[in-house]
């Protein structure tokens, strides 16, 4: 079993990092696997609503979501943290939400 940790903060070593850090923390005392991501150091356009994804199975567009894909697939649990700013998720929470489509 393997966890994929997500934190969906900009800031990598604030609130949101530590408490999804320490979750994965937990789970490796256990002897489960993890891997830890933050959003903010990847390059995730917006969905184009191009449906190419219900198509072919895959995305169109060319960046780095297509490595938190491959991951999610492995993965057996994922965490996501993130901070609430004005009444919503992050910016970059939300752009990995919808490329979950």
């Amino acid at each position: 079993m393997s966890v994929m940790g997500v934190v969906g903060s900009p800031r990598n070593k604030g609130n949101t990092a530590t408490l999804v850090r320490k979750v994965l923390e937990g789970a490796e005392s256990k002897g489960v696997e993890t891997q830890l991501f933050y959003l903010g150091d990847y390059r995730i356009g917006g969905c184009r609503a191009c449906m190419a994804c219900k198509q072919t199975g895959v995305c169109a567009q060319d960046d780095d979501m297509k490595l938190l894909h491959a991951a999610i697939l492995e993965a057996k649990v994922l965490v996501l943290g993130t901070p609430i700013y004005l009444d919503h998720v992050s910016a970059q929470t939300k752009v990995f939400l919808d490329r979950l489509y």
